[in-house]
């Protein structure tokens, strides 16, 4: 179901919709995650029964897994609810699409910062041990586009390490910044239910669902990690 359909009278342009929903699916297990959490929460309080809560952890990781956002699904949160059945819609109480949204995109960051961290740190290893070997290996040190002083090939290796670390640093960064949970915020304040809020959860429910700085903190060490690889 399209949570839009009873306001707008007509179909989106086929190119409209294929925009919204561009890259929507490499939500999916991180939704999962954040939902299988808030269903956790919502089993504590006595809302869903510990054999729902065994039933959606199971539906969860299946969806996981191998889940299909079908044309009829608004987006990935749209699809989860409808694979679950019945107590997928008894999942989203206490829950709006604006902390669902965060969760899952906070989670979806910090998987990708973690992804760039690793592959950085392997980058350097073969970085470093090319420098040992070439450590007394002669070059032409460049300034100006004119031959300068000279280096070893080495010293150049070298300073790309220190670069490459830099941004490891940034997504390390920007890992942090999206490690807070969202979850509790609701739409915009909070719950009725009587919810208890994750262990991380962020302080400030505007904040919480509001903001997006930490997706610009990892656009920011891509943007800078290219830069240095270009």
């Amino acid at each position: 179901m399209r949570l839009w359909a009873g306001r707008v009278g007509s179909e989106l342009a086929p190119a409209v919709w294929e925009f919204l929903r561009a890259d929507d699916a490499e939500l999916l297990p991180y939704d999962c995650e954040a939902t299988l959490v808030h269903a956790e929460r919502l089993a504590a309080a006595g809302i869903l029964t510990a054999e729902e809560l065994a039933d959606a952890r199971a539906a969860l990781e299946s969806i996981a897994a191998d889940g299909v956002v079908e044309d009829g699904d608004e987006d990935v949160h749209s699809a989860i609810e409808r694979l679950l059945g019945p107590v997928g819609r008894k999942i989203h109480a206490g829950r709006s699409r604006n902390d669902q949204v965060a969760a899952a995109l906070r989670l979806y960051v910090a998987d990708a910062c973690a992804e760039g961290q690793e592959a950085l740190r392997g980058f350097a290893g073969v970085l470093l041990d090319r420098a040992a070997e070439e450590a007394e290996t002669p070059m032409p040190g460049y300034t100006h586009l004119q031959r300068a002083q000279p280096v070893t090939v080495g010293h150049h290796l070298l300073a790309w390490v220190e670069m490459l670390e830099r941004d490891r640093t940034r997504f390390a960064f920007a890992a942090t910044q999206a490690a807070s949970s969202p979850l509790g915020a609701g739409a915009l304040a909070g719950s009725t239910l009587p919810l208890s809020p994750p262990p991380n959860a962020m302080r400030n429910s505007l904040d919480a669902v509001a903001d997006r700085d930490f997706a610009l903190d990892y656009l920011y060490a891509v943007a800078v990690l290219f830069g240095h690889l270009s």
